[in-house]
């Protein structure tokens, strides 16, 4: 497809839900989630077939990480989430310069 259309570049975004974006405020002992699937084998499966393919990849936990020092507090990436899977106004703006990039 990407040939066929003429596409310059593909990114990759890896995009956690928010229990494995920020395992520490998140998944609170007794919380129906607290033992959801971290999908790191997936996650990892997934971010290298996408590299070897030549696609650039993105992963939003690098974004939630950089939120938390920004905000200074752990819970600072929670603001970059609408609910448990969707990115808020926020989220979609700091994915933004990683997007733009060469």
């Amino acid at each position: 497809l990407r040939r066929q259309e003429g596409i310059e570049r593909v990114v990759v975004v890896y995009a956690p839900f928010i229990y494995n974006a920020v395992p520490d405020v998140t998944r609170v002992r007794g919380h129906s989630h607290y033992n959801f699937p971290t999908f790191r084998e997936q996650k990892k499966e997934a971010l290298e077939r996408a590299a070897a393919a030549g696609f650039d990849v993105i992963d939003y936990i690098d974004i939630t990480n950089a939120e938390a020092l920004r905000g200074g507090s752990q819970y600072a990436p929670l603001a970059l989430y609408l609910d448990h899977t969707h990115f808020s106004p926020l989220g979609v703006e700091r994915l933004l310069p990683y997007l733009r990039r060469p």
